[in-house]
């Protein structure tokens, strides 16, 4: 009888310390299970944050490459600004040339006019009396109405040639006033691209303060369960 009770206590021992072992091993189990899950969570926040550092080197890349757009459109502005200036400065002398070869047409114009009236009194006078000195006077009065002449359609041309470096002058202006707006067009829709990557460059940089702040706690939830397995 005593025998019968001692093993029925024995057996009693083994099915609780069988089933502390069970639990134990359970567990072990679950605690396995969620080490892997937690592994594969690593996995994941490490890939994830890969991607994102690769993200970020290429918003870093398209912000440098847009400010090395910006700074070489201004180098490009200054030069056209530069040309702009100096047909400005041309145009302005180009025209005072032109006001003075205006006023010399008209003080020309106005000798000749007079001169041909002369001409006009020297032949009436030389058809009333004729003498050699009135015929010497009208000739010199011929000779000086085709110098005038002469002048005045030498300053005509010079007239036309300014005015025509004007007309250039005027031209090359316009057209470098439309290239300095299409630069500085450029340049603002770099600026506005420039701001649109720094913004996205700050997203994923707090994007990857996050995953690595995720990944922290994941290894410390990992570290946990290793210590606990190791004292189970």
């Amino acid at each position: 009888m005593e025998n019968t009770q001692v093993l029925e206590q024995r057996d009693q021992e083994v099915e609780i310390k069988f089933k502390w072992v069970n639990e134990r091993l359970d567990e072990l189990q679950m605690k396995e299970k969620q080490l892997d899950l937690i592994k594969k969570l690593i996995q994941e926040c490490t890939l994830e944050l890969s991607l994102k550092e690769n993200q970020l080197n290429l918003a870093r890349k398209e912000v440098e490459d847009c400010n090395g757009k910006v700074s070489m459109k201004k180098e490009q502005l200054g030069l056209v600004q530069k040309e702009l200036d100096e047909c400005n400065e041309e145009l302005s002398v180009k025209k005072k040339q032109l006001v003075t070869v205006q006023k010399s047409i008209v003080e020309l114009t106005g000798e000749l006019e007079l001169k041909e009236m002369n001409l006009g009194l020297v032949k009436m006078k030389v058809e009333v009396g004729r003498s050699s000195f009135k015929e010497n006077h009208l000739d010199s009065i011929k000779a000086l109405i085709e110098e005038n002449t002469e002048e005045l359609e030498a300053k005509e041309q010079q007239y036309d040639a300014i005015n025509k470096s004007i007309n250039e002058c005027s031209a090359k202006l316009t057209m470098k006033e439309k290239e300095m707006e299409l630069i500085e067009k450029s340049i603002r829709n770099l600026s506005s691209k420039r701001q649109s990557e720094e913004k996205k460059l700050d997203s994923v940089e707090m994007l990857i303060e996050e995953s690595l702040k995720d990944l922290d706690s994941k290894m410390e939830h990992l570290d946990s369960i290793k210590v606990l397995i190791e004292e189970n």
